[in-house]
């Protein structure tokens, strides 16, 4: 028995350690490389002060048009000018207004005619609870 157990016993120990010694087969995971390709430049101006925004997505697209509804709810005089829009208000040509008591609807109708390469204007009548969006090119 003695003569059976000891080899047996031996050849475990050396299977364990054959096992351990094996060269690890390292896998590597692949470099992921990921490009924003959403960006919005908005120029927009403050009670005549301009500021330049890039915005890394539409969020943040959203998020700076309702901070620019909210101060014109402040009285201040806000005008919007997107990445395609072309001209200057010297050259307008063409002439829309839009008026509304939901703040929604202006903010939307402001995104899509920004999109649209127009300039919008936006006041607050705060006695009417108005929105008025001018937009032009």
């Amino acid at each position: 028995m003695k003569k059976v157990f000891y080899p047996v016993a031996l050849m475990a120990v050396l299977a364990t350690l054959n096992a351990g010694c094996q060269k690890e087969t390292m896998i590597e995971s692949p470099n992921i490389v990921v490009e924003v390709d959403t960006v919005y430049t908005v120029c927009y101006s403050v009670n005549g002060i301009t500021h330049t925004e890039l915005l890394n997505n539409e969020a943040e697209y959203n998020a700076l048009l309702l901070q620019l509804f909210a101060l014109t709810r402040e009285g201040y005089e806000v005008e919007i000018v997107g990445e395609n829009a072309i001209g200057s208000a010297m050259l307008e040509k063409e002439r829309l207004i839009y008026t509304t008591d939901k703040e929604s609807e202006a903010v939307a109708w402001t995104k899509q005619k920004i999109n649209e390469g127009y300039t919008v204007q936006v006041s607050y009548n705060q006695e009417t609870g108005i929105y008025t969006c001018i937009a032009y090119r």
